[in-house]
């Protein structure tokens, strides 16, 4: 899967529908067209990032978050937990247990960051030996910028703003997934195909 985010200005939906109407006393029939709002906003979080706090969200379309918990280390070119020394970070099997759920942004957590971090942060969402949403590879969150990150199941992207998937449901054998009025989501094998439709 891939995400093209880049659509917030290039398309604007705007749904209608249209009742017919029988005037009163008369046979006559005539179209209304009444106009039905786009919300563009999700729902705000139950937490944000405070001062010196980078915030973690992980939302699985099954809601089971039961032993899922993120590995964190300091290495690898990223200095920037609290927590830990340099070179140090959480024991594998038992990882780093989440702070709560929030009803529509899933497990989340609260991570303290040195003051004098480095700009990067090493996690991998895993639940024993299955890992998520980065697979076999290490996940970095860029601490230049946005200190609250989203992650969907499945996805290895990091969203610095909230998102949820589609009705928390994925079609299976779909063309997209509209996550946000921003984001889409298409499989690798349509995507190029798909791109290109979408940016013309």
């Amino acid at each position: 899967m891939i995400l093209i985010k880049s659509l917030r200005h290039m398309l604007i939906v705007t749904l209608t529908s249209v009742s017919l109407l029988a005037c009163e006393g008369s046979d006559e029939i005539t179209d209304a067209v009444t106009s039905i709002p786009v919300v563009d906003t999700l729902p705000a979080p139950v937490v944000s990032a405070g001062e010196n706090e980078l915030v973690i969200f992980y939302n699985r379309s099954d809601d089971n978050y039961e032993h899922w918990v993120l590995h964190l280390w300091n290495g690898d070119g990223c200095i920037a937990y609290a927590d830990f020394a340099d070179d140090e970070g959480t024991v594998w099997d038992l990882g780093q247990a989440a702070n709560g759920e929030d009803p529509n942004y899933g497990a989340y957590w609260i991570l303290p960051l040195k003051t004098d971090h480095n700009g990067c942060a090493n996690f991998i969402v895993h639940k024993g030996g299955e890992k998520d949403i980065g697979g076999d590879t290490n996940n970095v969150v860029d601490l230049t910028g946005e200190y609250t990150i989203w992650t969907l199941s499945g996805i290895s992207d990091l969203f610095t703003a909230a998102i949820l998937p589609s009705g928390n449901i994925f079609i299976e054998g779909a063309s997209a997934h509209w996550l946000t009025a921003s984001t889409v989501l298409l499989p690798i094998d349509n995507a190029i195909q798909h791109q290109a439709k979408a940016l013309m």
